[in-house]
């Protein structure tokens, strides 16, 4: 005998699937990343600590200290010039300092021009990104290019995947890894910081610690159900005081 389902469960089902079919499509775009061992699942569980499958997700604002990825942005000329000629509002610009998406990318990588994104998103991945509105203008609001909607998972997928491929590439080619898996690994262990190094998120979580629990999670994905709303994600690589993530 079946065992009825209820409409939040089959709702979560059908998301998660919506999110593995545009994972599946957008793969051969990325050949490396597509070799690597049951991808589609380490992805979506990346996005389960994200994003909690959220295509709306957004992080609190993360910090700008020297050495940082915010402090580059926020020295960044077109963050400079936007600020002493009041262009932008600063609720705006701090857009910039979230992360944003299934995969919390960081939004000051979108904005056309700035330094972080001239690191890898809008050279090696410029086609892409800006067939998918990926490089924008700073100053464009960042809650009407993640959206609640197909589009909102298609760029989250595709920011996911440029971020970790890019990171791998690194770990590939740079001599620090003894094969293609520890490549991967070191690659997503830096998404939360330097793999080399013990240091600690908000959530505790170290940098290989945070790659350990998701490879270990994408052995078998859970199914979580996003609400609509601005409720904002606790990013494993923000300085903020954590909070739940809808769903959780």
């Amino acid at each position: 005998m079946a065992v009825k389902q209820n409409s939040s469960a089959k709702g979560n089902a059908e998301h998660v699937q919506k999110i593995r079919k545009y994972i599946s499509g957008y793969l051969p775009l990325f050949p490396e990343l597509k070799k690597v061992n049951n991808i589609e699942n380490i992805l979506l569980a990346q996005q389960y600590y994200e994003s909690s499958y959220n295509p709306a997700a957004r992080s609190p604002v993360n910090g700008s200290r020297k050495g940082s990825v915010g402090f580059a942005y926020v020295t960044d000329p077109i963050y400079v010039d936007a600020r002493d000629n009041l262009l932008v509002p600063l609720s705006i610009r701090e857009q910039g300092l979230q992360g944003w998406g299934l995969g919390q990318i960081l939004g000051s990588y979108l904005y056309k021009g700035s330094k972080n994104g001239q690191e890898f998103l809008q050279t090696k991945y410029k086609t892409i990104a800006s067939q998918l509105g990926l490089i924008i203008p700073i100053g464009t609001d960042l809650e009407t290019v993640f959206t609640h909607d197909d589009m909102g998972i298609v760029r989250g997928v595709i920011s996911q995947m440029i971020v970790l491929d890019h990171k791998y590439s690194i770990y590939r080619k740079n001599g620090k890894a003894r094969d293609n898996w520890e490549a991967f690994t070191l690659g997503l262990a830096s998404y939360l910081g330097n793999p080399f190094k013990e240091v600690r998120d908000i959530n505790g979580s170290s940098p290989r610690g945070y790659a350990a629990k998701i490879l270990t999670k994408s052995n078998s994905p859970p199914m979580l159900y996003y609400k609509k709303d601005k409720t904002q994600i606790a990013s494993t690589n923000s300085n903020a005081v954590a909070k739940p993530a809808p769903g959780c």
